[in-house]
């Protein structure tokens, strides 16, 4: 579990989706997790918490944007330029 992705999915996975859940195969980078009710206010915040543990990264209120959290790679990128801020 290198990537950032990978480890976004992880989360995702073994955290909001339930053991055997068959959606855990549907997820991909470009899944809307938003519109597919996975990701709730809630989880952002969990997600968000587990970001900050891993990465050197900090959130603030600008950062949750719906638009930021609706898929893999949205929360991807926004975690690459939050570390761009931090260099």
């Amino acid at each position: 579990m290198n990537s950032i992705s990978e480890q976004i999915k992880w989360f995702i996975i073994n955290h909001i989706l339930s053991d055997g859940d068959s959606e855990a195969e549907d997820i991909h980078h470009g899944t809307n997790l938003r519109e597919s009710g996975i990701l709730s206010s809630l989880w952002i915040m969990r997600l968000v918490s587990f970001l900050e543990e891993r990465f050197p990264v900090h959130f603030d209120a600008l950062d949750f944007d719906d638009s930021n959290f609706a898929s893999i790679a949205d929360i991807e990128r926004l975690v690459v330029a939050k570390m761009g801020e931090a260099s």
